[in-house]
């Protein structure tokens, strides 16, 4: 089965880290996967769309802008979007990047299906982390 990994950063460094670490997972994955970037949740909306007849695995900062952002700072748009693809028929993997260890963001996790989280901090093995997630 053909796959899209869609890497989703608004901090250049970690979506470099975060791209570096889905190019593993796309080496690993027996088929054909392809790699792509966004920098909103616009961007993976239509990174999605484009890509529906293929499996996804979204890697999706917590706090991701978006043009249509709440003006209540607790709101991640980054985790709505996680959140709302959740409840999709056909729910992709997905992988949460969020700082430290940050127990609302572990808690909304483990209730979403086919969905991890990756606490990020200075020592974060991004490639290592990324494929141990993927493969659960």
């Amino acid at each position: 089965m053909a796959w899209t990994i869609i890497v989703a950063s608004s901090q250049g460094d970690q979506l470099d880290a975060l791209t570096e670490g889905a190019e593993q997972i796309a080496e690993a994955i027996s088929g054909a996967a392809t790699v792509v970037r966004a920098t909103s949740v616009e961007e993976v909306r239509k990174r999605r769309n484009t890509a529906m007849r293929r499996d996804q695995l979204l890697i999706v900062e917590a706090g991701l802008p978006s043009r249509e952002a709440s003006t209540d700072p607790d709101i991640l748009p980054g985790l709505e979007l996680i959140k709302s693809v959740a409840r999709e028929p056909k729910v992709p993997a997905c992988i949460l990047v969020s700082p430290d260890l940050n127990i609302k963001h572990f808690r909304i996790v483990q209730a979403l299906e086919r969905c991890e989280l990756l606490s990020v901090d200075s020592s974060t093995d991004y490639v290592r982390d990324c494929l141990q997630l993927a493969k659960k």
